[in-house]
């Protein structure tokens, strides 16, 4: 039986990615981010499913995504796939 799909929301900051606990407010914290990027610095909190604080600092030129999708409900991260070089 394949199992039911949820929402996961992630964010990335300067390419470090971490995901949102469920019960995030994602409109407060894209705020919270924006609001931080035009103060030229601040940090902002958010918590993990594991529950895990995590404080970053955000700059006017750091580089945020937020990004909701449809997951299995035991979601796994994606394994590394090492570069090739020719």
């Amino acid at each position: 039986m394949t199992e039911p799909e949820k929402p996961q929301t992630t964010i990335a900051v300067d390419g470090a990615v971490f995901r949102l606990a469920e019960d995030t407010d994602v409109d407060e914290l894209a705020r919270s981010v924006a609001a931080a990027a035009r103060s030229g610095a601040e940090f902002v909190t958010f918590q993990t499913p594991e529950a895990v604080d995590v404080r970053l600092l955000i700059t006017s030129i750091s580089s945020v995504s937020i990004a909701t999708q449809q997951t299995a409900a035991s979601w796994e991260p994606i394994p590394a796939t090492p570069w090739e070089w020719e």
